[in-house]
């Protein structure tokens, strides 16, 4: 259950040492990379106590709303990513199904759902 730094393909460079032929496994959250030096304190949340994070790249032809999200996040705070993991708790499927996610919602295990029909909290479970 990572908690990866979600970033889009523009920002990966400024904030992360990847090499060319290691772009395609981020899009996965399956390996790690060390974080600029100028990025550790920023990001503390997804660097590993070596120097390293999990980043998952988000391409805009997969998922262009988490892009245009990652963009809003980044022009309103500086940062260009936001923390995702994989929706899960342990020893938990992963969630796959809107009932599924309407329960974390409930158990307050997430705050908020985004997908293309909107923004989701408290409202979204409560029949608001």
């Amino acid at each position: 259950m990572p908690f990866a730094p979600a970033v889009a393909p523009e920002d990966v460079d400024e904030v992360f040492n990847l090499n060319p032929g290691e772009r395609y496994a981020p899009r996965f959250m399956t390996i790690t990379c060390d974080v600029h030096p100028s990025w550790r304190d920023r990001i503390q949340a997804v660097e590993h106590v070596e120097g390293t994070a999990r980043p998952q790249i988000i391409e805009r032809a997969i998922n262009s709303l988490y892009v245009f999200i990652l963009a809003g996040f980044k022009q309103a705070n500086g940062l260009p990513g936001l923390i995702n993991t994989s929706f899960n708790v342990h020893e938990e499927l992963i969630i796959n199904t809107l009932d599924e996610c309407a329960q974390a919602l409930a158990d307050d295990r997430i705050d908020y759902v985004v997908n293309e029909h909107g923004v989701y909290g408290q409202a979204f479970h409560s029949g608001g």
